[in-house]
């Protein structure tokens, strides 16, 4: 099949070099990369010229938006792409990961699978709480999102299985689906849960499937990465969003704000009983998001209103 990958990216040179060496070791090439670089430097420019004479490159530069550079790079897709892979700057792909995927795809037709994504390697599979799943933070089911717009967690999977939403680590659609959807345009900058927003959306139409045969390991690097508060800030806000947007119905409301008071009050008590400074940083963050989304003061809301708007 073919096939294209987009790797957006903002300062991140070492982590991208990282990952090109993953992807060179690779059975299945893809066509193409498109890397789309927000970086205030050259060096993921230089980079991409260093690479080019092993891998296939096309070099975008792009505004610092991650909604934005995803859409951007779609745009300039080959016209017989028929399948496009997004993987993470951070991440370092096992050796079978594009072979499996597109096995699954070339398995199956159009109307059956829409979008494949691949398993983190993780050597420390966490345990769900009884506590995250009584306030719709997580669940046993796999990869499904929750009334209060949170995904759940995928946790090791042995075999394929069906989801309702792919994260951006590690997610590939066929070329098809981009005639109808695109990541939402509204999300500026780091563009907090803009995959499983879109993942979410295709898969009302499309079969998503998770299989753990293509294998990952993802970094997380520390570079260009919110902190815990201010992603908790994010998340409450954006998560507001897409609640209002993709889940119509009060229920779904008042499953979006038990959430909140759980994840306040799981944060809050973590805080005092083992005295830590991240649960502190990660309640106030949460409790900033309430704030913004009570007084109308972020710019997602303001678009939320708009939209009502005749």
């Amino acid at each position: 099949m073919n096939s294209e990958l987009i790797i957006c990216t903002k300062n991140r040179a070492a982590d991208l070099q990282v990952c090109l060496e993953s992807i060179q070791q690779q059975d299945v090439l893809p066509k193409r990369i498109i890397i789309v670089d927000a970086s205030e430097t050259q060096e993921t420019n230089e980079l991409s010229i260093k690479y080019q004479s092993m891998l296939s490159i096309l070099y975008l530069k792009s505004i610092p938006n991650l909604a934005r550079q995803r859409n951007f790079g779609v745009k300039h897709l080959l016209v017989d792409t028929e399948i496009v892979h997004f993987i993470d700057d951070d991440v370092i792909l096992e050796k079978l990961y594009f072979a499996a995927i597109e096995k699954l795809f070339q398995n199956n037709d159009v109307e059956i699978i829409g979008g494949v994504g691949g398993v983190i390697i993780s050597n420390n599979p966490k345990k769900i709480s009884i506590w995250r799943k009584m306030f719709f933070l997580d669940s046993s089911k796999r990869a499904v999102i929750l009334p209060s717009f949170r995904p759940s967690s995928i946790s090791d999977p042995k075999t394929d299985i069906t989801a309702e939403c792919l994260g951006g680590f590690s997610m590939s659609y066929r070329k098809i689906i981009f005639n109808t959807f695109e990541f939402d345009n509204n999300l500026q900058g780091y563009s907090l849960g803009e995959d499983i927003d879109f993942s979410y959306r295709v898969s009302r139409r499309y079969s998503l499937v998770i299989t753990p045969n293509a294998k990952l390991i993802h970094t997380q690097s520390e570079t260009e990465r919110q902190s815990s508060k201010d992603w908790y800030r994010s998340e409450a806000v954006h998560r507001y969003y897409y609640v209002r947007k993709n889940l119509h119905g009060i229920k779904f409301l008042c499953a979006f704000w038990w959430s909140i008071i759980g994840s306040i009050l799981i944060h809050s008590s973590r805080s005092i009983i083992f005295m830590s400074r991240s649960n502190l940083d990660n309640t106030m963050g949460v409790l900033l998001g309430v704030l913004d989304i009570i007084t109308n003061n972020h710019y997602l809301l303001l678009a939320l209103r708009s939209q009502r708007e005749p």
